[in-house]
């Protein structure tokens, strides 16, 4: 565990578990790998020492202390992640995972991250807190065939539709909000491993989008038969978590 909440460089945390032979940080989190001189490496590993103890997180040999080195495991090796990008007036890169007891929260904000302990069972809210507070949209959910969907955005004549009937309320409906100015938006996704090691996500991800009319969610799902649908529905926080724990259940 973590002895606190932590703000360092993100190149001194890539460095330090590297090191430690922790493993590599997720995507979510990854900057870009950029080749330096020798003497510019040594040079960014002193100070990421340095940032180490000023965190207090070094033994007295000079090693990260044990409990760090468990914390940065559940952040590299997760047994289940929730994580997602985040963009209002800056990208956040965010991952909230656990392994075992061991839960953390991080937030990539540029060249910076921020670390802070969590609970295993509270991983979608720890995702969901970092999203700018904006209220629902209004209305009930809806969900349209993607090709429908897609067919109605080209424009095209009077033509097929899907094999099951959708109202034509719904599908206007569906064309007015996303055709609104959007301010912020977010993509959520699920990872967990299974007993062997080997890391599973889900096929897509959770989206969000604020617009003048409040934040509306959507994600695609793939209907009983084969037919792939397009939902969209107001996103309270209370809902996004809800169907994150869906799409982490599609896992098991």
């Amino acid at each position: 565990m973590l002895p606190d909440s932590a703000r360092l460089s993100l190149d001194a945390l890539v460095r330090l578990v590297r090191r430690e032979r922790i493993g590599e940080l997720p995507d979510v989190l990854s900057p870009t790998a950029v080749w330096l001189p020798r003497e510019e490496a040594e040079a960014n590993q002193t100070s990421a020492d340095a940032e180490a103890e000023r965190l207090g997180w070094l033994d007295r040999g000079g090693r990260l202390d044990a409990d760090v080195v468990q914390s940065l495991t559940a952040l590299c090796r997760a047994n289940v992640e929730y994580y997602g990008w985040i963009a209002a007036r800056s990208r956040l890169g965010v991952l909230a995972a656990a392994t075992g007891r061991e839960a953390i929260l991080a937030v990539r904000d540029g060249d910076e991250i921020v670390l802070l302990q969590s609970k295993p069972k509270k991983l979608p809210e720890a995702l969901v807190s970092q999203i700018p507070e904006v209220p629902p949209g209004t209305g009930s959910p809806v969900s349209v065939p993607v090709d429908e969907l897609r067919a109605a955005a080209a424009n095209p004549p009077p033509g097929a539709v899907s094999a099951k009937s959708v109202p034509r309320t719904d599908l206007r409906r569906v064309m007015r909000i996303i055709a609104q100015r959007t301010s912020g938006s977010g993509e959520l996704w699920v990872a967990a491993r299974d007993r062997l090691g080997r890391r599973r996500v889900i096929a897509s991800p959770l989206r969000y989008a604020d617009t003048e009319w409040g934040r509306f969610l959507n994600v695609a799902e793939v209907s009983d038969g084969g037919e792939l649908w397009w939902t969209l529905a107001p996103a309270s926080p209370a809902e996004l978590v809800r169907r994150l724990r869906v799409l982490r259940q599609s896992l098991r």
